[in-house]
């Protein structure tokens, strides 16, 4: 993580609804490959077959026909089956101009004949997006303009609850507006819902592309703007729409963050005695509910926290007098019922500005004595800025932010939503901060400025309603208890104080859905000893103490320095993290959907992934004496790793213009690749997926050229810088990459990593942002490092090797057995291949063979020249690697091959 001053910032999200998949009860004909549970067929009389395909998240489909109008429509139509309520949303990325009224778009269909019911929203090449309907079937089709001058690219959603059917558009897929047609139409229990293409012209096929489509395996979807469902509600469905892996660091949740994550405001609320809101005094008892008068600032809005105008619905059991301390706002009188104890109100904030609340003459019961405190306090967001509509009470989070990253990201991780850095008191498992307490909790000794942090429950929550994987970090004090029922709590879900060990018919709060991923780091950057990484020292100090005590493995060959002691202990503790996991989720899940992560030091500075990596081979795998009964791989316990993905322009520098800042130092793609090409050297080198755990675009602070840092931020320079590093980052061998940071708000310094400044128009004000649309619906780009397969490389041409120094050239390598003992090879491309190894000795030696990280044989010998083939295996396109490591004696290798 950058290090940053403690300023306030935050994430706001909503529960996505989607629907049951079902398989359809005929068998249309399906004209090209779509995903599991599609199909695709032409609709009517066309002139020419129309296709559907599908390749990296974007459907592609040509369509002929007359028109979708009148008793009868003409066009093809790719689609699933959708039992009850649901939604479909697409984006339209191009459409073939074949008539001024061909049309393309989303739609929901009662059948699949020509005369059926349906209603759907179509995008034209000149008359805009228009709604069009039939009420029933054989009827006349009604048309109307959704926007007269939308074009494409442009967003498009209907949803279904009951027999009412709602339309919307949306540039941006996060701002949706008002419906812009709402019809009842009697449609059967199972619908069919998808893709409709027409050329308008039946002699011709028209072609579309769409992206982002909400269920490209088949059912479901966003159920559009307003209140959403209960919670921890999500698809259940793996995201292929995205054919990038891209993931997002989420801030810490404060009162002063503007992404408003919870719709009950009181989540994330600062807190203290009547008199002072923010003076700390603790005035919650064991279950979070208040016990005695007190008073919250509810936000920050001096310059972090925007567009809180709004009703807020207020509600909780018991009594009190509520006033406003500080704040333009107004509030209804406080209602009272004696029936439920049950006591409502309203606050109004009418601009946006600091507001802070007090509760007086507090009554849990209406028998209780005053100063007693309230439970089940209550504060509800407005849906949108300015409205007097609120979440209703059952609601967990708020609806754009998970329309964001539903819609544009593959990962979320928790980093500091969990609050990782600096905190170093959060041992045991009853020290973590548990789904019923409020989520700002300060902490004192052993936490950080971002004080104790949100609970797993809720990252499980947002992960489940944004169909994401989860990136967690756990904290650096976590003992073996904790490790356990971390992992339980994913798989299995909590009671809210401790996880299921089995499966639940009905958790009080859920597992990760199945489909999705969980990756595991240990803490955060513990090779960075930056002030406000404190938990980095409490790691190195853990090392030092251990290896002082004796016995420990950390110094078994006699390593002395600290800072390698701490870096050996963070790889040590993420294998046993890694086993942990394993013992909850089993062998199956690992390395598959439980991830475990290994992260270093960008271009392995400081050769801290040579040192981590190394320890792990070295006594793990026995790779330099026999250590272990069973030795394992690296990649057996580790998934992935690398060092981070961030690029700079000269941040130290007064002649930054918005002319040269784009080939400024790794702000220039050719510069910053020499940095991934050395993290995804060691990384393939042991079979690990390359993914960075931070990245983007890093315009630190520094008082040099901050005004220009600002305008580049805002300038579409940075869209393309975004496009051309990550592209990069493709032809590097890299997989996922987690930018770093949403806090969606426009602070001061907000241009230094925030990718979003205006939650109410993320996409349109943010150059990054769209970057990311524009690489979601593009192909995924080729690994362009390495040597072509089939081909060799000449022994001294390495690409990674055991110890930091040295400089690839021609000829042989001598690899001593000494302070060089491996040496890794780089191939790109695919097919069926066999590795091998060229190599020529003075005497005596043995050699393990590894390639992508996997045992592929042994080289023994007497002396003399030999060779090592490997069985030849069949590899997917990317990045490959093969590792010769000696394990006696010396041996010089001459050529190695894949062919």
């Amino acid at each position: 993580m950058k290090q940053r001053m403690p300023v306030h910032r935050f994430l706001l999200a909503w529960v996505l609804l989607l629907s049951l998949i079902i398989t359809p009860s005929f068998s249309p004909s399906a004209y090209a490959a779509v995903p599991s549970g599609w199909n695709s067929q032409d609709i009517g009389s066309v002139g020419l077959a129309g296709s559907t395909s599908y390749s990296g998240g974007v459907f592609t489909l040509a369509g002929s026909g007359t028109d979708i109008v009148g008793s009868s429509d003409q066009f093809h139509f790719a689609y699933y089956a959708l039992t009850g309520d649901g939604s479909i949303t697409a984006r339209i990325v191009s459409q073939q101009n074949t008539h001024a009224w061909a049309k393309a778009g989303v739609m929901m269909r009662d059948s699949l004949t020509p005369n059926s019911a349906f209603i759907a929203q179509l995008a034209t090449p000149t008359h805009g997006v228009r709604s069009a309907y039939r009420t029933t079937a054989y009827g006349g089709v009604s048309d109307s303009s959704a926007s007269a001058t939308a074009t494409v690219p442009v967003w498009l959603k209907i949803t279904r609850s009951g027999n009412t059917f709602t339309t919307y558009l949306s540039a941006d897929g996060v701002n949706w507006g008002s419906a812009t047609a709402t019809q009842t139409i009697a449609m059967a229990t199972t619908i069919y819902v998808g893709l409709a293409v027409t050329s308008h012209n039946n002699s011709a096929t028209g072609e579309a592309t769409f992206s982002n489509v909400s269920n490209p395996s088949g059912g479901g979807g966003d159920p559009g703007p307003g209140p959403g469902p209960g919670p921890g509600e999500g698809s259940g469905l793996p995201k292929t729409f995205l054919n990038r892996s891209m993931g997002i660091n989420l801030d810490n949740p404060r009162d002063s963050s503007n992404l408003k994550l919870f719709a009950n405001a009181f989540k994330t609320i600062r807190f203290g005695s009547p008199s002072n809101p923010t003076d700390n005094t603790n005035i919650f008892d064991s279950n979070g509910d208040p016990n005695q008068d007190f008073s919250i600032l509810l936000w920050d809005g001096n310059g972090y926290m925007s567009d809180t105008e709004g009703s807020y619905a207020i509600q909780f059991n018991g009594q009190a007098t509520v006033s406003i301390t500080i704040g333009n706002a107004s509030l209804s009188a406080i209602s009272y019922n004696a029936s439920t104890n049950t006591s409502t109100g309203v606050l109004t904030v009418h601009v946006n500005s600091t507001v802070a609340l007090r509760f007086l003459n507090t009554k849990r019961t209406s028998s209780s004595s005053t100063n007693t405190g309230i439970t089940n306090v209550k504060i509800m967001r407005p849906i949108s800025k300015g409205s007097t509509t609120s979440y209703p009470t059952s609601a967990v989070f708020t609806n754009p932010i998970v329309s964001l990253i539903a819609n544009n990201f593959d990962a979320i991780r928790y980093m500091d939503f969990t609050a990782t850095n600096g905190k170093t008191s959060e041992a045991q498992w009853s020290d973590r901060v548990r789904p019923a307490l409020i989520q700002t909790l300060k902490g004192t000794t052993g936490t950080g400025w971002q004080g104790r942090g949100g609970s797993w429950e809720y990252a499980v929550m947002l992960s489940n309603a944004t169909n994401t994987d989860m990136w967690i970090n756990v904290p650096v004090a976590a003992d073996d208890d904790y490790l356990t029922k971390l992992a339980q709590l994913i798989k299995y879900g909590s009671d809210g104080v401790n996880p299921y060990t089995s499966v639940q018919s009905n958790p009080i709060y859920p597992p990760l859905n199945s489909s999705l991923n969980v990756y595991v780091e240990y803490a955060n950057e513990l090779w960075n000893y930056a002030s406000a990484f404190s938990h980095s020292n409490w790691n190195m100090n853990a090392a030092v103490a251990e290896v002082s005590a004796g016995g420990s493995n950390l110094n078994y060959d006699g390593m002395t320095s600290t800072y390698q002691l701490g870096w050996r202990r963070q790889a040590r503790r993420t294998v046993e993290i890694s086993n942990a996991f394993r013992s909850v989720f089993g062998d199956s899940a690992m390395m598959s959907r439980v991830r475990p992560v290994l992260e270093w030091k960008q271009a392995n500075n400081q050769d801290t992934a040579g040192v981590m990596l190394n320890f792990l081979d070295n006594w793990y795998n026995n790779a330099d004496g026999n250590h272990v009964a069973n030795p394992r791989a690296v990649n057996d316990y580790i998934w992935g790793g690398s060092g981070s993905a961030y690029y700079n322009p000269d941040n130290s520098s007064d002649t930054l213009t918005l002319s040269n800042i784009w080939t400024s130092k790794s702000f220039n793609p050719a510069t910053w690749i020499n940095g991934q090409t050395i993290d995804a050297s060691y990384a393939a080198a042991f079979g690990l997926h390359r993914t960075a755990y931070e990245g983007g675009p890093s315009m630190d602070y520094s008082g040099h050229s901050e005004a220009v840092k600002e305008q580049a931020w805002n300038h579409s320079g940075m869209k393309t810088n975004i496009v051309d590093h990550q592209n990069t980052w493709e032809n590097a061998g890299g997989e996922l990459l987690m930018y770093f940071n949403l806090t969606g708000s426009s602070y001061t310094r907000y241009y230094e990593w925030e990718f979003v400044k205006n939650m109410l128009d993320p996409i349109n004000t943010s150059p990054k942002m769209q970057g990311i649309q524009q690489l979601i619906a593009a192909a995924k780009q080729p690994v362009t490092i390495g040597a072509s397969m089939p081909g060799s490389i000449n022994g001294n041409n390495w690409s990674a090797i055991n110890r930091s120094w040295g400089t690839p050239g021609s000829g042989s390598l001598n690899l001593n057995g000494n302070d060089l003992r491996w040496a890794a090879y780089n191939f790109k491309g695919s097919g069926n291949r066999a590795a091998k190894v060229d190599y020529s000795s003075g005497g005596a030696a043995t050699a393990r063979v590894y390639v992508d990280g996997n045992l592929a044989g042994t080289i023994t010998t007497s002396g003399g020249a030999g060779s090592f083939t490997a069985t030849s295996q069949l590899f997917n396109d990317g990045l490959h690697s093969v590792r010769v490591v000696v394990t006696s004696g010396s041996l010089s290798i001459v050529n190695v091959s894949m062919n």
